[in-house]
């Protein structure tokens, strides 16, 4: 083990050693890009931490973890990592998170000795592995961000194009397998990467499903085969002895443990998390220069062209303006622009013309060559990884796969750089749903660009107060009118229905506690809209939306149903009809029979 540092603790009265760390400084590791961004970045792995049983939970592994983010600071590394098998102690878990490590990602591990010979025994049919070239950029850029969809469509293109470069064709490949009758469609897919001396890494390893069970089964296993024996004869030629890939578990669409099947020599490891924290402060962003930042807010905003806008960027990137011009097909954020007259859209056009079979061959190859220079011309280019990556190179909204901004697993890196991309002015509203991460959400927070957000919708989350002060701030969303915070709720037994006033189970996103801090907060009086329905929020809640002089510009509530039923069903009745008559039919379902009910029951109509 290549240690780069190890510290010590001794005991002023116990004989011997404490606890030891044992760091590295390593070229890459697995979680690095959680601060640092996507590629290969140095960083410091802790190889080793050691505590003795008897001295445990007296400070010495935190004084130990200190050291070592000192030295990772010394060294000027950003990012500290770790790893932990999940069949060793949970201890190890849980003291990496109590002393702020991250976790980014959970993988199965596999590995193979070269040594072994052939992957699998070679059947003479149509499938063989070649290596990857300039034709296949498109597909491969496509498998790339399938594959890890975290990260920016920009950077798997540039990785893309570094590895068709001769002096990346000593540490890289990649390898195809065609189908058999349609272009642009392989059956297999792989890169491999030379890791260590006697280490080489497969990646972005796919097997494509056939559409005939029959021959699904054999086939796939022949392909897997190929692909293993092409990335096997590459190490071998470099003199590797294994063979090593992973797998995060969350990627769940085609999971690559039935490709590695145990007749191709590969054997399972132990399944292992990694973690990263943050040692040093992020360096200065390299985003967009200021004068097209300042230009770009300027066109968004509507009080500049998107002529100006080219014009600036030919002066800085003129490989940048030659895309945005010609080949971005979400043209909704450049409204004065007509329909695109660019590679992508001439393909589509002549795939759908009445042509002669023989032009729209011709054309189409044409167009894809030209699309194919264009992409290599911007992989070279400085703006390739500054740019924002939805809306370069996507031809097919289905080739890129949704997740909400701030989803679980997203890279810190990632929701910093676009917290600083201009391209945010655009939005009108945020929505924060499925896999939330609270901390995430405040990076985007802190982006200069949400000055045009009206609307915040936390749907089916828990949101912490923290946040919700955030978003009421006028300096982070200073036209925000609407606040969706509305839960979730429905009966415990799917056989039986429960009243619709009256939900058996509610899913809460606030608490009574975030509803007092949104009564509290001067920002809250630029809200006109309001949903904190199915939240089991109690009647007290009632006194604090009508007491707050910071909601007294409230034009419309939805509290129902979902809440108020702690006490009696007159009770919650009472509290239903106090706030139908403030709000009147800006009051949720104020229509309903149920609402009308209480209004009739509790002191008659509306005040409105």
């Amino acid at each position: 083990m290549d240690v780069g540092a190890c510290y010590v603790v001794e005991g002023p009265e116990v004989a011997g050693l404490l606890g030891l760390v044992a760091l590295s400084r390593r070229p890459y590791a697995v979680g690095c890009w959680e601060y640092t961004g996507p590629g290969e970045h140095p960083c410091a792995e802790l190889d080793a931490l050691w505590v003795r049983p008897s001295a445990r939970r007296r400070g010495v592994g935190r004084a130990l973890l200190r050291a070592a983010l000192d030295w990772t600071r010394a060294e000027g590394l950003a990012t500290l990592c770790a790893s932990v098998e999940d069949q060793a102690r949970d201890g190890a878990a849980s003291a990496l998170r109590a002393c702020g490590f991250r976790s980014v990602v959970t993988r199965d591990r596999y590995h193979k000795r070269v040594t072994d010979g052939p992957a699998a025994p070679r059947e003479p049919d149509d499938i063989t592995a070649r290596p990857l070239t300039e034709a296949d950029l498109v597909v491969a850029l496509r498998i790339r961000a399938y594959s890890e969809p975290k990260f920016p469509r920009t950077w798997h293109l540039v990785q893309l194009c570094a590895l068709l470069e001769d002096e990346a064709r000593a540490s890289r490949a990649g390898f195809f397998i065609d189908g058999a009758n349609e272009a642009n469609s392989p059956l297999g897919y792989a890169e491999v990467t030379l890791r260590a001396p006697a280490l080489a890494e497969v990646e972005f390893f796919h097997g494509f499903r056939l559409r005939h069970r029959a021959v699904r089964l054999p086939r796939e296993r022949r392909v897997s085969a190929e692909i293993v024996s092409a990335c096997e004869a590459w190490a071998r030629a470099r003199g590797c002895a294994r063979l090593l890939t992973s797998e995060d578990i969350a990627h769940e669409r085609y999971p690559k443990r039935r490709l590695l099947a145990p007749e191709h020599g590969f054997e399972a490891l132990p399944r292992r998390t990694y973690y990263a924290r943050e040692a040093v402060p992020p360096p200065p962003s390299l985003e967009t220069p200021a004068p097209v930042v300042l230009r770009g807010t300027a066109f968004a905003e509507g009080r500049a062209s998107l002529d100006d806008l080219v014009d600036t960027l030919r002066e800085h990137a003129p490989e940048a303006a030659a895309v945005i011009t010609t080949r971005i097909r979400r043209y909704e954020t450049f409204p004065d622009r007509d329909e695109p007259t660019g590679a992508l859209a001439r393909i589509w056009r002549w795939a759908r013309g009445d042509r002669r079979e023989e032009d729209r061959r011709e054309a189409y190859a044409a167009a894809v060559r030209e699309h194919r220079e264009a992409l290599r011309a911007f992989a070279r280019s400085p703006w390739a990884t500054r740019w924002d990556p939805e809306e370069l190179l996507t031809h097919s909204l289905s080739e890129t796969l949704p997740q909400p901004l701030v989803a679980l697993g997203t890279p810190t890196a990632s929701v910093r750089a676009l917290a600083q991309r201009w391209t945010l002015v655009r939005h009108t509203s945020l929505r924060f749903a499925r896999s939330y991460d609270d901390a995430l959400c405040q990076q985007l927070l802190r982006s200069p660009y949400l000055t045009r957000v009206t609307a915040a919708r936390f749907d089916r989350v828990r949101v912490s107060v923290e946040t919700l002060r955030r978003v009421l701030d006028p300096a982070v969303l200073p036209q925000l009118t609407t606040l969706d915070l509305d839960g979730e709720g429905g009966a415990a037994d799917y056989d039986r229905i429960c009243p619709w006033e009256s939900p058996d189970v509610v899913t809460a996103t606030i608490s009574l506690e975030h509803l007092r801090a949104i009564a509290a907060c001067e920002g809250s009086a630029r809200l006109r809209h309001l949903g904190v329905a199915y939240n089991a929020l109690p009647a007290e809640a009632v006194d604090v939306l009508l007491d707050s002089p910071n909601l007294r510009g409230l034009r419309s509530l939805r509290a129902v149903p979902g809440n108020f039923d702690a006490g009696s069903t007159e009770r919650r009745d009472a509290a239903v009809a106090r706030l139908a008559r403030r709000f009147g039919d800006g009051f949720g379902h104020y229509k309903s029979e149920y609402v009308q009910g209480c209004l009739r029951a509790h002191g008659g109509a509306s005040s409105s």
